[in-house]
């Protein structure tokens, strides 16, 4: 019996998550998905850049 892969698909809906989280500062962010680190096939999920150094960001919450 084969085992079931564990490739889920969650970059996508992680990254528009995590856009509609940071939504009030979309103008001072840019977010960039699967954004390659090497020519070599290593990436990183979410890169977030922000735009403006002077801008606060106040997104910690506590559960």
């Amino acid at each position: 019996m084969e085992e079931p892969t564990s490739d889920i698909q969650w970059h996508p809906a992680f990254f528009e998550a995590i856009q509609l989280e940071l939504e009030e500062y979309r103008d001072v962010l840019i977010f960039n998905i699967e954004y390659d680190l090497t020519a070599a096939p290593l990436k990183i999920d979410v890169v977030i850049i922000k735009k403006r150094k002077n801008v606060v960001i106040k997104k910690n919450r506590q559960c």
